[in-house]
Parts: C-alpha cells; sequence; structure tokens
C-alpha cells in the first residue's frame, strides 16, 4: 500500500460518524451576544521535543504543523478575538478579512482556536490557521473527541492549506508556496499522515530555509480520543494529550 502525505478528510476515512455522539442542543441565540471573556484559555501542549528524538506515541494522534505567530481565541459571531493569556487582541482589525469570512462562511460557528500570523514574519499576513473549532450554535465540538473538533474540520467548508496532499516522494520545494497563504483569509489547518511525518518535518525545514522566516516551528500531535480542556484556571496549564516537537529545542 502507498504511503501518502496527504491532509485526511476525517468523516471519510477515520472519523465518520464521530460527531454525530455529540448532543444537539436548541437554538442557542444568547451564544452570539458579545463575551466578557473567552470560553476558555486555549490548550497548551507540552514539550515533546525534536521529531527524531521523541518517545513513540501510543494509540492515535493527530498530527497538525506547528506555525509561527500569534495564538488566537476567536468569537466568530463578533469577530472578538483573544490571546493565550486571555486579553483582548490589540492588533484584531489586522485580521478583518479574515474575520468577516468566517463570520459570512461560518455563520453558525461560535468560537474556534487559530494562529494569527502577522508580526512575527511577512508570510500570510493577516490570515488565521483554525486548528479546533469548539463550539457552534446547536453543538458543543469541545465536549467529543479531538475528531469531533479537530480533524473533521471538512464538514466547516472553508479553504485548507494544500501542505502534505501530495504523494511520499514528490512533495519538492517547487510547490512549497501551497503551504503559505496567498492572501489574507482564514483557513483550516492541514493534518498530516503519521506516514509521512519525517518528510512532511524535513519539508517544513526546506520551506523556512526558502521563506527566510520561521514560518513553521514544527508539530502538534494530539490525541484521538482526548477532549478538548475547557478552562480558565489559568494561562499557563499544560495539556498532556497535546504534545508538541519543535525544530528548536
Amino acid at each position: 500500500m502507498e504511503e501518502r502525505a496527504i491532509i485526511k478528510t476525517t468523516l471519510e476515512e477515520e472519523g465518520k460518524g464521530n460527531t454525530g455522539r455529540l448532543e444537539n442542543h436548541e437554538p442557542r441565540p444568547e451564544l452570539y451576544a458579545q463575551p466578557e471573556g473567552p470560553i476558555t484559555y486555549p490548550a497548551r501542549p507540552t514539550n515533546g521535543g525534536p521529531i527524531e528524538k521523541c518517545v513513540p506515541k501510543v494509540g492515535k494522534w493527530i498530527w497538525q504543523p506547528k506555525y509561527n505567530g500569534w495564538r488566537a481565541l476567536v468569537h466568530v459571531p463578533t469577530g472578538s478575538m483573544w490571546n493565550r493569556h486571555g486579553e483582548r487582541l490589540s492588533i484584531e482589525s489586522e485580521f478583518d478579512v479574515a474575520l468577516n469570512q468566517m463570520k459570512r462562511d461560518w455563520k453558525q460557528v461560535i468560537w474556534v482556536d487559530c494562529e494569527a500570523l502577522e508580526r512575527r514574519h511577512d508570510k500570510g499576513k493577516g490570515s488565521l490557521v483554525i486548528f479546533a473549532v469548539l463550539q457552534s450554535e446547536s453543538r458543543d465540538y469541545h465536549k467529543g473527541d479531538a475528531q469531533s473538533w479537530c480533524g473533521s474540520l471538512d464538514i466547516f467548508r472553508l479553504p485548507r492549506l494544500k501542505a502534505f496532499e501530495r504523494q511520499v516522494g514528490r512533495i519538492t520545494l517547487g510547490d512549497y508556496k501551497e503551504v503559505v497563504p496567498k492572501k489574507a483569509g482564514a483557513y483550516l489547518c492541514p493534518n498530516v499522515s503519521e506516514f509521512a511525518l519525517e518528510e512532511a518535518w524535513n519539508f517544513m525545514k526546506e520551506t523556512n530555509e526558502k521563506e527566510g522566516c520561521e514560518f513553521f516551528e514544527g508539530y502538534v500531535a494530539k490525541k484521538v480520543d482526548s477532549k478538548y480542556p475547557i478552562q480558565l484556571r489559568s494561562p499557563n496549564e499544560k495539556f498532556g494529550y497535546w504534545i508538541k516537537h519543535r525544530f528548536k529545542a
């Protein structure tokens, strides 16, 4: 069986029917009102070291690229953004294109967790890379497993960054621009096949060299059967079922 570095559409491949286990709520119009603060602090991964030195993981995991940006929680109906410390993002207006896109195309989505690309480099400025949908008007995705809020993002029909969909052995630097947003907007984070982790790792490092900046920082691995940790105790609390693997230790 040929190994593929693919972006998985998990409703078709692994998570079919998975989101059906979540409770469907009656309409909750109050969720559209301006919130006083975020629903949670963004989940913080633990440090797993470089991928080539990491301990093999047990069970099923979702692997996503780690982008070099600012972590943000977004209340989609109002376009309000909070940073990982639970503070309003002072440069919110610089993401107007992405925020308006989500507001227009995701009319029932309430909260998302994403990476905001703007000040750390000049690639994809004004873009939001979304890697978790936490809540919609009718469903609390964070109460399901990672396939619900992370693995099955394709059901939300935003463009997905086309990072690692080519077959193993066929990813070349000639295709590198497909991993960088060409214009400001909201994009779904790609998932990386477990069969292509080493190749995609090297490809991301080469992309950084080609772009002349640290666009990618490595991976974040998310345990498939984990629930998103909704908590407002501390912004520094680590979540053991997310593990980051960075190029720089």
